[in-house]
């Protein structure tokens, strides 16, 4: 059996990874409702909010009057407040921020005040649009997923709008998302083999299956947790091969700046054997048997739980 010690940490220098959205193991998780994780990344990609904190009346009122960096941090503003409203009404609490009845024209208003010249404003906007049941709100995502690599690239504004278009579970985003799925940046291929799982459509599965046979380790993998999810066994080879230190091992030795951490090959190989719990498949419990002497004590114990639920969901 391969080696079980996880990717030793470099102390050497390196430079960052290509892109802010690398090891995506996590499927996208979505709570009705709310824009949370889409916030997340955004904040994560462009920063906070600073300053003093206005109402939603007077967000709503620079979004449409005010200048161009006034209108992003608005943006952000509502979006930020949003959340925390959404939060609120989940733990059966009073909202903080109040609410004008008619939220939702106000942002359809703010919106068609905005330019093209203003993508991100936009896209906060019609992310809210589209969690507030406005028609308009995914044909307004699916349009910025238009943007030309000159205007977005780094892909990181794509790739907050693809995780919307997954959260808002709309048909209509279905086949611009799998427009995106030989896209040449591995991570924009990574998130469309997250949000899929969210999307209904005939073709979302077999798009899977082809992303499973992706040359990147992120994408197979992300392609095989979704279908695990979706109860499809077609990538429980994939999941299999994430529980191989090794598999990490040759990834960093293909290119250092990846995989460098212990403890992301630790979660990365407890997302496969999670996924394939979830199959419940009795060959593949054979199959992870041969790691119940694993050194990773967290794995180890994951795994032992694993084996006692195994087929019980």
């Amino acid at each position: 059996m391969a080696s079980s010690e996880p990717a030793p940490e470099s102390n050497e220098p390196l430079p960052e990874a290509e892109a802010p959205y690398r090891n995506l193991w996590m499927p996208l998780v979505v709570v009705p409702g709310m824009i949370v994780v889409v916030l997340v990344l955004v904040f994560l990609a462009f920063g906070g909010i600073g300053g003093s904190e206005p109402s939603i009346d007077e967000n709503l009122r620079v979004l449409v009057s005010g200048g161009a960096n006034e209108r992003t941090q608005a943006a952000f503003s509502l979006s930020q407040k949003i959340a925390s409203n959404s939060r609120a009404l989940l733990d059966g609490e009073e909202v903080p921020w109040p609410v004008p009845e008619d939220l939702g024209a106000r942002v359809r208003e703010a919106y068609a005040a905005t330019s093209e010249g203003d993508p991100t404003v936009r896209f906060v906007l019609a992310s809210l649009q589209a969690q507030l049941g406005d028609e308009q709100g995914v044909p307004h995502l699916v349009e910025l997923l238009e943007l030309p690599d000159s205007e977005d690239e780094d892909a990181q504004l794509r790739f907050q709008v693809l995780v919307s278009l997954g959260t808002s579970g709309d048909p209509r985003a279905t086949p611009a998302v799998l427009g995106f799925a030989d896209h040449p940046d591995g991570g924009l291929r990574s998130i469309v083999a997250i949000v899929l799982q969210k999307l209904p459509g005939e073709a979302v599965r077999p798009a899977l299956e082809g992303l499973t046979r992706d040359p990147e380790l992120e994408v197979r993998a992300n392609a095989a947790i979704s279908l695990a999810k979706l109860g499809d066994p077609a990538g429980a080879g994939v999941l299999l091969s994430l529980l191989d230190p090794e598999v990490y091992r040759a990834e960093n030795e293909a290119d250092r700046r990846r995989f460098r951490s212990g403890e992301i090959v630790s979660q990365s190989r407890r997302k496969g054997l999670e996924a394939l719990r979830k199959l419940g498949r009795p060959a593949d419990r054979e199959a992870v048997l041969a790691w119940r002497e694993d050194p990773d004590l967290e794995f180890r114990g994951e795994l032992l739980d694993a084996l006692e639920r195994w087929g019980a969901e």
